[in-house]
């Protein structure tokens, strides 16, 4: 185990159980392998702070019922006042991302499937809530978007699947709070990209039907989000994949919707807004 590990939030189980979608055997069986000594020696923590990390290890002997060879597991600690307040109320970052992306699944999106939020405790007594995922061998949105490589009809593709699933959130009642690139996976099928949302705790709002009165202020939220993270690191979208996003997100509201002339407005508005943001680059490039 490396130093930075030892620092840092380890994966803990002590038979408590948060969320699940899994059967309750399996569920104790991946907490215990998630908070084994072997889990952690085969791990990379990719990311790591004082009070939360994000570790990728195999999933090992869990891998076929699982269908996945390897898991990302989210870890937090929480020890504080406030995080006690979260935990009875159901309100700690893991299980904000769970429910967001229950909403996401019921718009009729893809999410990266969360398998369970156990809690265990450290050797200092202090809690641990872990969030296991299925690891996806995808690239990020904003990784295609630095691509260079990447056909003119793949990039007219991802544009336009990235404004139908804007609009369709939208549509659907979502809110997304931080739709950025670098939070959506992209799976190709083919010429098809397909889009996974993977951090959703921003995620808000109940699905419940059409919602077009407030659809476009949230499309413009959301491709705000987006455009916002690709600048500033560096990979803007052609001015013309942009046009072909908000157009495709603008459609999907559906045929009530005056396109040209809700595009052109949003055009504006997104424009003015990035000019008022100030420097949009993140304090740490996804890109490395």
């Amino acid at each position: 185990m490396t130093q930075l590990q030892r620092d840092i939030p380890r994966p803990a189980f002590d038979g408590r159980v948060v969320r699940t979608d899994v059967d309750d055997g399996l569920t104790r069986v991946l907490g215990e392998h998630i908070a084994s000594d072997a889990f952690r020696r085969e791990s990379s923590v990719l990311k790591g702070g004082e009070r939360s990390a994000v570790w990728r290890g195999p999933s090992g002997q869990l891998g076929e019922t699982l269908g996945c060879e390897e898991l990302v597991v989210k870890t937090m600690r929480l020890d504080g006042f406030k995080d006690r307040v979260k935990m009875i109320t159901g309100a700690t970052r893991h299980v904000r991302q769970w429910r967001g992306a229950e909403t996401i699944d019921r718009a009729g999106l893809f999410t990266v499937r969360c398998f369970a939020i156990v809690r265990g405790t450290d050797d200092r007594g202090r809690t641990i809530e872990s969030l296991v995922m299925a690891r996806m061998d995808a690239p990020t949105l904003l990784e295609q978007m630095a691509d260079d490589t990447m056909t003119l009809d793949h990039r007219r593709a991802l544009a336009k699947a990235v404004g139908r699933s804007v609009g369709t959130l939208a549509m659907r009642g979502v809110r997304h709070r931080d739709h950025k690139p670098s939070n959506v996976l992209v799976r190709w099928e083919g010429d098809v990209p397909l889009l996974f949302h993977v951090d959703t705790v921003g995620v808000s709002g109940r699905v419940r039907g059409r919602h077009e009165a407030e659809a476009f202020v949230r499309i413009e939220e959301m491709l705000f989000a987006l455009h916002v993270e690709s600048v500033g690191c560096g990979v803007e979208a052609s001015v013309y994949d942009r046009m072909r996003a908000t157009r495709s997100a603008i459609v999907a509201t559906g045929p009530s919707a005056v396109v040209e002339g809700a595009r052109a407005e949003m055009w504006s508005r997104l424009g003015a807004r990035l000019a008022a943001h100030g420097d949009p680059r993140p304090r740490v490039d996804p890109l490395g």
